[in-house]
């Protein structure tokens, strides 16, 4: 992974200052600053959606180059066809006891059901954990990503483990009611016969239920190849109905479909996985939509606080539904809208959007002329998509509400491993204003429940 080091240019030492004073990221043109008012655009030269004119695709060989990278676009530009956007004040809708029981009632009858997980594992437990890393080494399956070392090392500590190891749990009914404000609390239950966790922290702004494992997506590169789903066993289009029946149970509102993707869910030890597909459900006005990245693409920190950076993370909801059903949902940043502005937003035409995408990318990259990084390899960045939808912001002064803005996201890679492979980065721009927004996605590339 690259850390972006600030870098200070003749252009850019105004910027640099003005940042000293306001705690925010600088940003190539003087008259930006991010968190703060910008007439980088006259006001003469801002237009509503409809009028926007938005080329399909965007190729452009040679965005910078230099000695240290190479800037290109080959991107797909996504736009939803909506005739309108406005922008919408949400407040926080915080996971409390109610909420969360209300939740976890469309997957057991009877909350008694639902039990303090013990995070010590008994002996049984270790013993079972110890047989299936056994038979993974002694089947030296080549499908799999651990290293016989890995395994070994697992199975030794798994061995010093087992000298201590309770003969059995001392399990209690898990109470939301005796939680108070922040504490984390973590359950189990079972759902078609298989361990389902249930764990969040409470009034916070996510909640997770679902088997325990990782989630691994279709088109993971495993290094040697790229991740292929099968047959999940059941249709797509029954899955959509199936994950839009719960979501209509869920209490939230204006939250739309806004991508399918394929996955498997993979217990830590490989005793089970799990095929399904992954709905995803964003908050959507008019049919204009927050967009969701998932976890797999970095976001560089644009700002250390502003208006410009989220309160909570994008309001997301994810069902997961296998042959079996609904078997999980991941809810993060639940909000409700509170205000829709009447007015149409006032967007920065398109062409001076890739004149900010330009300058920013080349910004965000120009630390690499130092010469201390003189012996690294070129970097080829390339952008292969850019999306339009909302984008979270803060509201200042009030921590309970955030703005729904207009946004680009985009998306592209930096291709520096030795094997070819691609770092995956977004940078989302304020469609209003070109300043830099920071939606604060997770760089990591699986969704984790031990």
């Amino acid at each position: 992974m690259l850390f972006h080091k600030r870098a200070i240019t003749a252009f850019g030492i105004f910027i640099f200052i003005c940042a000293l004073l306001c705690a925010c990221q600088p940003t190539p043109e003087s008259s930006i600053v991010v968190g703060s008012e910008s007439n980088y655009i006259s006001t003469d030269d801002k237009c509503t959606i409809g009028e926007l004119v938005i080329p399909e695709i965007w190729i452009e060989k040679d965005i910078a180059t230099s000695k240290a990278y190479r800037i290109s676009a080959d991107a797909r530009i996504e736009v939803p066809h909506i005739t309108e956007c406005r922008s919408i004040i949400v407040k926080r809708a915080p996971f409390d006891s109610t909420k969360i029981e209300k939740i976890a009632k469309l997957f057991v009858e009877d909350m008694s059901q639902i039990y303090i997980r013990d995070i010590n594992l008994t002996k049984q437990e270790i013993l079972e954990m110890i047989l299936g890393f056994e038979r993974q080494l002694s089947n030296n399956s080549e499908d799999s990503n651990m290293t016989s070392a890995d395994i070994n090392a697992i199975l030794e500590d798994l061995h010093t483990r087992l000298e201590t190891a309770p003969e059995t749990k001392q399990q209690g009914i898990l109470s939301f009611n005796s939680k108070s404000e922040g504490d984390e609390y973590i359950g189990e239950f079972l759902l078609n016969n298989r361990k389902t966790i249930i764990f969040g922290i409470m009034n916070g702004t996510s909640l997770y239920i679902a088997p325990g494992g990782v989630t691994q997506y279709e088109g993971l590169d495993w290094g040697d190849g790229i991740l292929k789903i099968d047959d999940i066993g059941i249709s797509e289009e029954d899955a959509v109905n199936m994950a839009e029946l719960f979501v209509s149970s869920l209490p939230c509102d204006n939250m739309a479909l806004i991508d399918t993707k394929k996955a498997q869910l993979v217990e830590q030890s490989n005793e089970y996985i799990i095929p399904l597909y992954v709905m995803v459900y964003g908050k959507t006005n008019n049919g204009l939509s927050t967009v969701d990245v998932g976890t797999g693409y970095t976001v560089y920190p644009t700002t250390a606080a502003s208006e410009y950076a989220a309160p909570w993370p994008q309001d997301i909801i994810l069902v997961y539904v296998s042959c079996d059903g609904v078997i999980g949902c991941e809810w993060n940043g639940a909000s409700e809208i509170d205000y829709v502005d009447k007015s149409e937003c006032e967007l920065i035409p398109f062409s001076q959007i890739q004149t900010r995408i330009r300058e920013q990318m080349k910004y965000r990259y120009s630390y690499l002329e130092d010469e201390r990084y003189a012996r690294i390899d070129p970097i080829d960045i390339c952008i292969d998509k850019i999306k339009f939808g909302y984008c979270i912001t803060g509201v200042k002064g009030n921590a309970e509400r955030a703005r729904l803005v207009p946004a680009w996201y985009v998306l592209y890679r930096e291709f520096a491993e030795e094997n070819g492979g691609g770092t995956e980065a977004v940078m989302v721009l304020n469609a209003e204003t070109g300043a830099l927004m920071d939606p604060r996605i997770v760089s990591d590339n699986n969704s984790t429940a031990e």
